[in-house]
């Protein structure tokens, strides 16, 4: 392999020499279609042959071409036979038509099929040959026909390349015909084409053109002038084709991915494309699946491939997207790219897999792959048949999901049998590839946290990847202490013996994560459940899919399935989960929710840690210090638009500085996300439309001194304060959940205490004041999980105190050594002498040992 890479290398390198000396050209760009018949008026044309499909016929997109030719007095003969990925005899068929009619040049109407139909056709005619002998590069040497190409898509590129596809179609080969001759004479492009166009038509031709800028690139042939267009192009697709897709008639976007997909051809024309390309044709060939498809799945799961070998140059390609900054480290931009593409392709619904693959056919299309790619193609890792198998092997749908039963029966016997989760060694190693794994796809899951909740990067990281890292470091500076044997004293009655204590793992357990802090709610127990030497199920929220997919991800690439796994899905999945026999459940959620997961645990007697919420109060007393108060409860409160099981629920001041405290308040919110904080991107979203409904009906009925806008699109609630309320209100009847804050006056101290103690106990209490007096009032004479004084939260944010609930906000608790002592039972073991065995505990009973006994 090391010779052929040599000679591949060497191949690229003279090519590219001799690159400058082709005869390039670009097409001259028309707005209009009537700048398409003057063009062919101006070369003397009398009849055009008009290739396309009859999808663009049932659109009527030729309409307004054969109207302007009509006009223009130039004939045109119709072709509408254009089939996907045009075969042999289709373009046999279609250069009949040409024949037939006496046409003098071809125009192709559609996307890239069409295009490359009406090439062929040309060829045909400038050579005579038949098209296989013309396969590769620079086999045509003819002056074409008049040629022009009107894309009806977002993005085939064809219009501008030297290229045209076509397929065998007796073996279902697609290969390339390259020529600088192919390059179209002249490409009309116009936005109002592609406005009818179905969407996923718009996506799969778009990505296409992203995949033709990025393929461009990162390939060593570029010119100065191909990477200018390549980053253009990518910058402009992750501008417009979101906007393209959701709205056919946004005729702006659609503008600019024409242009784009045009530069991004341009790009690759003299720089080349590369192995995502050469097994999507491969693909496309042997199963008939559309081009553009092909290479949206295809194109994340190559550039991950790659490695390294390509950090630098998607590092410059995520700074034309917009998803990282330009002195960020290569490593780092290019899995920000990675990730983007991937969001991208979910986004507009790609799938992750093509189940057309077939295990028996990858051979044959890995050969076909590499006859295309090698050794023209300058990629930047240059393939050999088994890595190209390995790649292909990854596009095939996953095996569909596992039964619960049989995941959980799985997993007892990887953990009673294999008896390695028990090791501590085996702890720490799988602790240290969860960690590397989360530092290594930070942006990652950064991203999958935006998508899902519009967290901003720093809050995705400070409050889920940081907290989550911070606790797998503590386990990891701990664990071999944690799970030590503790030695106990040992009563005198039964001596000659030793205690100890033995820290041993439940086995399997069920983790149940929620929304709100996917990704930390998730991986910080899972962490503790593998320190403690336990298998586990981890059930993420279905409400945050991206993050959900994640840690799915995470689970799949660090740990065996009988060790660790991931299960997504909803409502169905949760009862299927809790329908088994698991040794312990940890529960995040709501009262409700884990009300019926205890119920499903009872079952099966299996224990629970319920991490739930509540109403949790903020008391702000007569002497508080007032501005700062008022900007850590607006941190706490607003972090995550307030969807935090720990924010600030009501706020009780005392009367004499509640109106001060909503001033600042007013000021912090205003400092934080500025005037109108629907447009901040440091502020979130909220979760789904249901959330939004029921937050925005809390506010009904009260006085609004700041907040209150909302906005159904991007599902954001402003930072709102509601004063004038009581008890009775409906935003003190339930656990808000959300960017809410009711403020409610109090006369003296114990009047706020016992408003507080007259509800469930809460899951978190913020007590500001400057007085030791009251401070030591509220914590003696409140019930509550956890909390701060003058401040708000942070309690939760370390591994060195135990988080968790109390009465109706849970029971239970995680974090550091609470965190492996929840996952851990701990079994008491005395070991007795055998040296001295006394006789006092056996029968026949003398009366005399009854007053020894008694004196011992």
């Amino acid at each position: 392999m090391r010779l052929y890479n040599i000679f591949c290398r060497a191949f690229q390198f003279a090519f590219r020499l001799g690159t400058p000396l082709l005869p390039w050209r670009f097409p001259q760009l028309l707005t209009d279609p009537d700048g398409l018949a003057d063009a062919a008026k101006g070369e003397n044309l009398r009849k055009l042959l008009v290739v396309t499909d009859k999808g663009i016929r049932a659109h009527g997109l030729e309409t307004d071409i054969l109207a302007a030719l009509d006009r223009g007095g130039v004939g045109y003969a119709l072709f509408d036979g254009t089939c996907p990925n045009p075969t042999l005899e289709n373009i046999e068929d279609a250069l009949a038509v040409y024949t037939a009619n006496g046409c003098e040049g071809v125009v192709g109407i559609g996307g890239g099929s069409a295009i490359d139909c009406a090439k062929g056709v040309a060829v045909r005619i400038a050579t005579k040959k038949q098209l296989p002998k013309l396969r590769g590069v620079l086999k045509v040497h003819r002056k074409l026909p008049f040629v022009a190409a009107v894309p009806t898509t977002a993005g085939t590129g064809s219009e501008t390349t030297v290229a045209a596809i076509v397929e065998d179609g007796k073996t279902h080969e697609k290969y390339a015909i390259s020529d600088p001759s192919l390059i179209p004479r002249f490409a009309l492009l116009d936005a109002k084409l592609t406005a009818t166009m179905p969407r996923h038509i718009t996506a799969w031709t778009g990505l296409d053109a992203l995949c033709h800028a990025v393929e461009a690139y990162i390939g060593q042939s570029n010119t100065r002038q191909t990477k200018k267009d390549a980053l253009e192009a990518v910058g402009l697709i992750f501008a417009n084709l979101g906007k393209a897709y959701l709205d056919g008639g946004d005729l702006e976007a659609r503008g600019n991915m024409q242009r784009a997909a045009f530069l991004a051809g341009k790009a690759f024309t003299r720089a080349y494309v590369g192995n995502v390309h050469a097994l999507a044709h491969a693909i496309g060939g042997m199963y008939g699946i559309q081009h553009g498809l092909a290479c949206a799945v295809i194109m994340p799961y190559v550039l991950e491939d790659y490695g390294h070998r390509a950090d630098r140059q998607l590092r410059d390609l995520a700074v034309a997207a917009g998803v990282s900054e330009k002195g960020a480290p290569a490593s780092e931009g290019a899995r920000a790219f990675v990730a983007a593409v991937w969001d991208l392709c979910r986004e507009l619904g790609i799938p992750g897999s093509l189940p057309e693959l077939r295990e028996e056919d990858l051979p044959l299309i890995a050969a076909r792959a590499l006859r295309e790619a090698n050794p023209l193609y300058p990629v930047p890792v240059i393939y050999d048949r088994g890595r190209a198998e390995t790649v292909l092997r990854r596009l095939m749908p996953k095996e569909a999901a596992v039964d619960p039963g049989t995941l959980v029966g799985d997993q007892r016997r990887f953990f009673q049998r294999g008896g390695h989760s028990r090791d501590v060694r085996f702890r720490i190693a799988a602790l240290k590839r969860m960690r590397a794994w989360i530092r290594a796809h930070d942006e990652e899951i950064m991203a999958a946290l935006s998508a899902d909740l519009g967290k901003a990067r720093f809050e995705g990281y400070a409050t889920e990847i940081g907290v989550a890292l911070d606790e797998i470091n503590y386990l990891l500076g701990h664990l071999r202490s944690l799970a030590k044997d503790r030695r106990v004293p040992t009563p005198i009655k039964q001596f000659p013996s030793r205690c100890f204590i033995r820290k041993e793992p439940y086995g399997c357990v069920l983790i149940m994560s929620p929304w709100n802090y996917p990704f930390q709610l998730g991986a910080v127990p899972l962490a503790g459940a593998i320190a403690a030497g336990n298998c586990a199920v981890l059930k993420p929220s279905a409400y945050a899919p991206k993050t959900a997919a994640v840690l799915a991800k995470m689970a799949g690439e660090c740990f065996d399935q009988g060790h660790v796994a991931a299960v997504q899905g909803g409502r169905e999945e949760n009862q299927g989960l809790l329908r088994q026999k698991f040794d312990y459940i940890f529960f995040t959620g709501s009262v409700a929710v884990g009300k019926w997961v205890m119920s499903q645990a009872a079952q099966n007697l299996t224990p629970v840690t319920l991490e739930l919420g509540g109403k949790s109060p903020c008391i702000v007393d007569e002497t508080a210090d007032m501005t700062l108060a008022a900007r850590r409860i607006a941190w706490g409160k607003f972090l995550n638009a307030g969807q935090t099981c720990v924010a600030p629920d009501y706020l009780l001041a005392h009367e004499s500085v509640k109106d001060r405290l909503i001033a600042e308040l007013q000021k912090c919110v205003r400092g934080f996300f500025g005037e109108d904080p629907l447009k901040s991107r440091d502020y979130p979203s909220i979760v789904n439309m249901k959330h939004f409904m029921r937050l925005a009906g809390l506010m009904e009925g009260a006085d609004i001194p700041w907040g209150g806008q909302t906005d159904m699109e991007s599902l954001k609630i402003a930072p709102t304060l509601l004063d004038g309320v009581d008890a009775g209100h409906a935003s003190m009847q339930e656990e808000i959940f959300g960017p809410i804050l009711p403020v409610l006056p109090y006369r003296d101290l114990q009047e706020a205490i016992d408003f507080v103690n007259a509800r469930p106990r809460p899951l978190a209490l913020y007590l500001f004041t400057k007085s030791k007096e009251n401070e030591k009032r509220v914590l003696g004479n409140v019930t509550y999980g956890g909390g701060c004084v003058n401040d708000a939260v942070v309690h939760m944010a370390t591994p060195y105190m135990p988080f968790g609930g109390v009465g109706d906000s849970g029971m239970g608790c995680c974090h550091g050594r609470w965190g492996f002592d929840t996952f851990t039972h701990e079994k008491s073991i005395m070991k007795k002498s055998l040296k001295i065995d006394l006789p006092l505990r056996y029968a026949p009973y003398r009366e005399a040992w009854l007053g020894l006994l008694r004196k011992m």
